[in-house]
C-alpha cells in the first residue's frame, strides 16, 4: 500500500510543478506586456517566441519516458540542485 502512496504523491507533486511552471511562464508573459511599448514591438515578440518554445520543449520533455530518465542522469552526474543559481542565463554563450 506503501508504494501507491509514494505514486500519488510522486505525481501531485508532479502536476503541482507543472502547474507552477504554467504559472510562471504566464507571469513572464504579463511582465513582456507590461514591458513592451505595444504588441507589436521586436522585444515582445522575441519574449513570446521563447516562452512558446520554452513551454513546448517542456510538454516534449515531460512526454518523452526515455528523455525524462536521461535528463535526470545528467542533473544527478552533474550534482545540480534546486538551490542552484541559474549562472547560465546570465552568460552570452
Amino acid at each position: 500500500m506503501m508504494k501507491w502512496d509514494a505514486i500519488n504523491d510522486s505525481t501531485e507533486k508532479a502536476v503541482k510543478s507543472f502547474d507552477n511552471i504554467k504559472k510562471a511562464l504566464k507571469g513572464l508573459m504579463e511582465i513582456a506586456r507590461i514591458s513592451a511599448p505595444t504588441e507589436n514591438d521586436l522585444y515582445f515578440k522575441l519574449t513570446l517566441d521563447n516562452i512558446v518554445v520554452l513551454y513546448g520543449n517542456i510538454i516534449d520533455l515531460i512526454t518523452n519516458e526515455s528523455g525524462i530518465k536521461q535528463l535526470k542522469k545528467k542533473l544527478h552526474d552533474l550534482e545540480i540542485s534546486k538551490n542552484t543559481p541559474l549562472k547560465f542565463l546570465e552568460s552570452n554563450d
